[in-house]
């Protein structure tokens, strides 16, 4: 018999004084030696604004740099958020 394992998602949120540090790229490597399956959904536009009313940059090619696939058929849509779905896998 087949065990089925459940989907693992994550969520990621840096402080924008953090980026471009590789804390985000370390927090992945981690993640990614523990699991053989990453899913989360990305904001994957530029009109969304963050509280303090500057723009929200869409950290979707940072994601994609670090392994992940875009699955642009699957989307998460509410009146508040659009975003993608993106997946990583050991290969």
């Amino acid at each position: 018999m087949r065990t089925i394992r459940p989907k693992r998602w994550f969520l990621i949120i840096l402080s924008s004084l953090l980026h471009k540090k590789r804390i985000g790229s370390k927090l992945l490597d981690r993640l990614k030696s523990e699991e053989t399956e990453l899913n989360g959904w990305v904001i994957d536009h530029h009109m969304e604004k963050k509280n303090n009313n500057c723009p929200y940059n869409s950290p979707l090619g940072f994601y994609m740099k670090n392994g992940f696939e875009l699955e642009p058929h699957q989307r998460l849509e509410t009146s508040n958020l659009s975003a993608v779905k993106i997946k990583w896998s050991r290969r």
